[in-house]
């Protein structure tokens, strides 16, 4: 029994680490996504399209109505790449 506190704490520990891992891709992909070359804009996008989840599609969808026709492009891309139900369903 002296064991279940541990992974209850190592549980917690992952999922804090994971959350914070998470708000600092969404930090660093707002700093990206303000400047004004659009390969930095582009490099937003890459960052967290992989993350595949809600919370990273609406960043990138935030990237849909940018002047430059590449980052747009690039913004769709990513988008239709989002296989998960939540972002489907917020579509």
């Amino acid at each position: 029994m002296q064991r279940l506190p541990w992974i209850l704490l190592s549980a917690l520990l992952v999922c804090t680490w994971g959350f914070q891992q998470e708000q600092k891709s969404e930090g660093e992909f707002r700093k990206l996504a303000a400047d004004k070359d659009p390969a930095r804009r582009i490099k937003a996008i890459e960052l967290v399209e992989d993350e595949k989840n809600l919370g990273s599609s609406q960043l990138i969808a935030t990237l849909l109505a940018d002047p430059h026709p590449r980052v747009r492009y690039r913004a769709v891309k990513a988008l239709a790449k989002a296989r998960d139900a939540e972002t489907i369903a917020w579509f």
